[in-house]
């Protein structure tokens, strides 16, 4: 329930100001009314408005609900409330229904987008604006729904190549660990006093210094992983992390096409509202995930507004694929840039699927023959002992 900050009258026409929890306008003006005031004027206080950023796929449906809506002739308001009584998430219901009071109260619907903190994109908040100047609500809000969704399926498979390795890697991590300070200990019991192996020994020194400091090595693991958190935080370390991703072995081309789908996919649905060029690519720039190539787009605005051709320019732009600039060179020829862009979004979201899955079948094999030497190296480190143990006694 939002604070209203109101301006009201009694019955000797005295002004009142101060603030109230309502529902809605009609709601303020009820309990005023019981307290012998009568409503002038009112407005949200921002301190208490509620805050949640939505995500690409509640974004998506937000866009797909609003368009289908408004293209049933459904008006704008109503629609808003329709959405907010069927939505089952609190927290996007919250937002809903401040959206409803900011429309209500005369904004149109980008401006209240944007009074809701930060809760919507500013590339969708331009979309709208340059939607409601052109009348075309409803058909932009559509092609929104679309271009969140595809966002969405590309981050996902982003997320997954990438959180496959990650995985494996603390699996590994945990089977290690068990292994050094509860398997090994009870193994080297029976070997004591014995003359070891060399990698027998540095196995036993290894479980000795784990298990004798794990206190330690647990209050050193966490400041590493605060300083590690409050480095990648810094925007120099960003810059230079993004930049060394397009570096990877194996991963560099799933970078590079995700960032040239996400381009393209952006200029397309920019450009086919209206947007111009300029402004296109400085919120491409904002939305491309990569501060290494955000730099670059930067670079590649002042070009354009230079008088050079985007096609000539993007080609200097490190982290994108190569016929990126060769479709958009079309585009430029032949007039219908919106419509090869996204066609070449759609290739690229194909690429991603494909590279993402190739390289979780490269990864599965590498990780568990990785596991597979640490695991055989601690048991060679128990078993020459073991065989030592049987030739004395033989």
């Amino acid at each position: 329930m939002p604070r209203y900050k109101y301006l009201s009258k009694d019955m000797g026409n005295n002004k009142r100001r101060g603030f109230m929890y309502a529902d809605s306008k009609d709601d303020l003006s009820t309990k005023l009314f019981v307290n012998g005031l009568y409503l002038v004027s009112f407005s949200i206080d921002n301190d208490t408005l509620f805050e949640y950023k939505l995500t690409t796929k509640q974004l998506s449906d937000f866009c797909r609900a609003l368009g289908n809506l408004v293209l049933s002739g459904t008006s704008l308001t109503r629609g808003i409330d329709i959405m907010a009584n069927q939505e089952s998430n609190q927290n996007i219901q919250k937002i809903l229904i401040q959206l409803s009071i900011f429309i209500k109260q005369g904004n149109t619907l980008s401006s209240a987008m944007t009074l809701c903190k930060k809760s919507f994109p500013i590339m969708l908040i331009n979309m709208i604006y340059s939607a409601e100047q052109s009348g075309k609500l409803g058909q932009t809000s559509l092609k929104m729904s679309e271009y969140y969704r595809k966002e969405y399926k590309l981050n996902s498979k982003t997320k997954s190549a990438l959180i496959y390795p990650k995985i494996l890697i603390v699996i590994t991590v945990a089977v290690v660990l068990i292994i050094f300070t509860v398997v090994l200990p009870v193994f080297f019991e029976m070997f004591e006093g014995q003359k070891l192996p060399w990698v027998t020994q540095l196995m036993l020194d290894i479980s000795l210094f784990i298990t004798n400091n794990v206190m330690t090595l647990m209050v050193i693991a966490g400041v590493v992983a605060v300083l590690i958190t409050y480095l990648l935080s810094l925007k120099e370390v960003q810059y230079k992390m993004d930049k060394f991703k397009l570096k990877l072995p194996l991963f560099n081309k799933l970078f590079k096409i995700t960032y040239s789908a996400r381009f393209a996919s952006t200029l397309s649905s920019l450009y086919s509202a209206g947007v111009s060029m300029v402004d296109a690519l400085e919120l491409c720039a904002k939305v491309i995930g990569n501060h290494y190539v955000s730099q670059q787009l930067e670079d590649l605005t002042f070009d354009v507004k230079s008088g050079k051709l985007l096609s000539a320019s993007i080609k200097k732009v490190k982290g994108f694929d190569l016929q990126l600039s060769s479709f958009i060179l079309i585009g430029e020829e032949s007039g219908e840039m919106d419509k090869l862009l996204e066609s070449l979004s759609n290739n690229y979201e194909y690429d991603v699927e494909m590279t993402a899955d190739n390289m979780i079948k490269i990864i599965e094999p590498a990780m568990i023959v990785i596991l597979a030497i640490i695991i055989g190296t601690i048991m060679i480190s128990v078993l020459l002992p073991l065989l030592q143990m049987y030739e004395t006694i033989g």
